[in-house]
């Protein structure tokens, strides 16, 4: 089912065949079905789950190119990389290649080939990176997650996907400097949105139990928190704004321990 964020917003756009272009230059011609307001691929669909091995867990990053055309970039469950996608020799179109209509429904056909340069799995693996997906789930994170080790992107999106927060959230792997500086650095993304200068800041732990009230840029408060939690480096903590009344904000801090 495609997001209805999205449907709202390029839905009108969409006709009953989709481009799925993936890194090895491979374009997959998938039907779209439309019904009372929701839009999910169906005809095609299950051939290219299949024939890329997508399976639970795996992320399959969609970015709209307009007319329908989508770039498809498929991480696994391990390691939240892109996969080892199959030789574009493996990709020959059929002898009927396109789709054919049967009453109002296309059916998968056969996948093309364009011309698209080898290293474009890898060019797109560097734009598809940690930053993009956790946004996609709503969560911001710095600029610094992207120097990330392949254990600590695979701990960061694991922790995101068990909490699950619902409102404005950002995403801190505890590195040295906050160990040292008893510092929670807030992403740009999530300052500039939700805070001021003066806004007065209150973090209270999952449990709904102890607080702390800080500037989040200091070390007030922090110190006693991490001893308290028994955090180390490397440990995620995911802050959730549950309450803001002017410039009175209120955190809920969730900790997930690597």
């Amino acid at each position: 089912m495609i997001p209805q964020e999205f449907v709202r917003k390029f839905g009108h756009e969409l006709s009953a065949v989709a481009t799925l272009a993936v890194p090895n230059g491979c374009v997959w011609r998938v039907g779209l079905t439309k019904d009372e307001g929701s839009i999910w691929f169906q005809n095609g669909w299950h051939a290219f789950v299949e024939y890329h091995s997508i399976s639970a867990g795996y992320f399959v990053v969609f970015r709209y190119r307009k007319n329908s055309s989508f770039q498809v970039f498929i991480l696994d469950n391990l390691t939240y990389c892109g996969i080892q996608y199959p030789s574009r020799n493996s990709c020959t179109p059929p002898k009927h290649n396109g789709y054919e209509m049967q009453g109002e429904k296309p059916r998968m056909e056969g996948i093309e080939e364009k011309n698209q340069p080898d290293n474009m799995n890898e060019s797109m693996q560097d734009e598809i990176d940690i930053i993009k997906l956790l946004e996609d789930m709503r969560i911001c994170v710095c600029e610094s997650m992207k120097v990330l080790s392949v254990k600590e992107r695979q701990a960061a999106i694991e922790a995101a996907r068990s909490i699950k927060p619902e409102k404005p959230s950002f995403l801190v792997v505890l590195q040295t400097r906050n160990m040292m500086e008893h510092v929670v650095y807030v992403p740009a993304t999530f300052a500039q949105k939700y805070l001021s200068g003066d806004s007065h800041v209150v973090v209270q732990d999952s449990r709904g139990g102890s607080k702390l009230a800080t500037e989040m840029k200091s070390s007030s408060g922090w110190l006693g928190f991490f001893e308290e939690n028994h955090v180390t480096e490397g440990d995620i903590l995911i802050l959730e704004m549950i309450k803001k009344k002017n410039k009175n904000i209120l955190l809920k801090v969730s900790v997930v321990y690597t």
